[in-house]
């Protein structure tokens, strides 16, 4: 135990500090597409840090907060008791953007729950003068009423409410990473399957820990403009599966020359549609595929390869939105990202390629598409593939070296009868050689 980290390490701003924390705090909010920040829950030194902003989600106290304003947000409103107006505040705000920010090396000093006036005086009735345990007691109870209604609004992002020791600290549960405990194996990242010639862009922030080795090289290839690049400049598999995981690394265009074993060409013909998720200015479109984790936000996809596939196939792209190619079940939810590459190459030239192993995957993305009758193609080719090889001789075959095999094997035992009957050997080799003739 350190004996310098008590609480006495904390020191009061200088003059003039507190203005340039609310501006930076404006600022941090733009770059993080945040619209709350905060400043640390505890006062105590050993929970605070030197460094860094926290994104988790978490409460942010009501003595000191900044927000950008969105009035016509309805889902923001609180409405709940006030004793949890600061928690119910923070967490609506996390279930609409994913993020809250809390300074980690500022704490405001206060005293909850002891002195008069302010939440403390809606627990006394007009005139009455009551203890202080009494009036904690009152605001305690109608604490824990409100963390149990927050749990059951937010039951992903507040969990049933936790006793604990110190009645100053709220009994609403915050789960930080944003998910209940348990589905963190769900979330383990996932390295992405790209190739190369990929094109890619990472954030230009480095929102790795300052003086950290992960930091240092994150600064090394945060310019890199293709998957290559990446990893001459420094980028490590464990550093791409985190940046890709985390968003941190986003896709910009998929190259779609890759190699393939075979080929189909079958031009289906494309059919004008307009789609509610092509709507819009954005030039990217979010698509969950199979190699993601649940906090992914998903691939971005070129919005017109995604037409030009849809345009294919339209029943199944009519009544999508924008926000059902990021669900979970998703219509590419189940399909690799190879599969998904060829799919798109299909609808830009009509040849579908894929590696012989992709087959299964293939046939199932076609189906889930509706585009059954190349699904069919790809199985009618599969099989009569399957059948070409079954009836081409073998190496062994061609060469007569299995009537040749026999023969010797055949001399071998007529001049060695006694030993081999002896040993049980003759029926052993015998044995050894049916079962090689067979497998060839």
């Amino acid at each position: 135990r350190n004996p310098l980290m008590t609480p006495h390490v904390l020191r009061s701003l200088p003059p003039g500090s507190l203005e340039k924390i609310i501006f930076d705090g404006y600022k941090q909010m733009k770059e993080q597409k945040a619209f709350l920040w905060g400043v640390s829950t505890s006062q105590n030194a050993r929970h605070m840090r030197v460094h860094g902003i926290s994104k988790r989600n978490g409460l942010v106290n009501g003595y000191m907060n900044g927000f950008i304003t969105r009035p016509h947000c309805k889902e923001l409103f609180r409405s709940l008791t006030d004793a949890t107006e600061d928690s119910e505040f923070a967490v609506r705000h996390y279930a609409k953007d994913g993020v809250v920010l809390r300074y980690r090396m500022y704490a405001g000093i206060t005293s909850p729950y002891l002195n008069r006036g302010g939440l403390q005086r809606k627990f006394e009735a007009r005139g009455e003068r009551i203890s202080a345990e009494e009036r904690s007691e009152a605001r305690k109870k109608e604490e824990r009423w409100g963390a149990m209604e927050l749990h059951k609004m937010f039951p992903r992002l507040i969990g049933p409410p936790k006793k604990r020791r110190d009645k100053k600290t709220m009994e609403v549960n915050f789960y930080s990473m944003g998910y209940p405990p348990g589905e963190g194996t769900k979330k383990k990242r996932i390295g992405p399957r790209l190739m190369g010639s990929d094109r890619i862009h990472y954030k230009q922030l480095n929102p790795k820990v300052p003086g950290c080795h992960a930091y240092k090289l994150y600064e090394g290839y945060k310019r890199a403009r293709t998957l290559r690049q990446a990893v001459e400049w420094g980028a490590r598999p464990i550093d791409l599966a985190h940046d890709y995981n985390w968003g941190f690394m986003s896709v910009v265009s998929l190259s779609l020359n890759f190699p393939y074993e075979v080929e189909i060409k079958e031009a289906t013909k494309a059919q004008k549609a307009i789609f509610d998720w092509s709507k819009g200015a954005e030039k990217f479109v979010k698509v969950r595929i199979k190699e993601m984790s649940l906090g992914h936000q998903g691939l971005d996809i070129e919005k017109t390869s995604l037409q030009m596939l849809a345009e294919r196939t339209p029943n199944r792209f009519r009544k999508l939105t924008l926000e059902d190619l990021k669900k979970e079940d998703g219509l590419f939810s189940n399909v690799p990202l190879v599969v998904l590459r060829a799919l798109l190459r299909w609808a830009a030239t009509g040849q579908l390629r894929y590696e012989r192993q992709r087959t299964r995957a293939v046939y199932d993305a076609l189906k889930v598409l509706g585009l059954t009758s190349l699904a069919r193609r790809v199985k009618q080719l599969e099989a009569q593939e399957a059948k070409d090889v079954a009836s081409k001789p073998t190496k062994l075959e061609k060469s007569g070296k299995a009537a040749k095999a026999a023969k010797v094997m055949k001399s071998h035992l007529k001049k060695r009868p006694m030993k081999l009957e002896k040993s049980g050997k003759a029926a052993k080799a015998a044995k050894v050689m049916k079962s090689h003739l067979k497998k060839r």
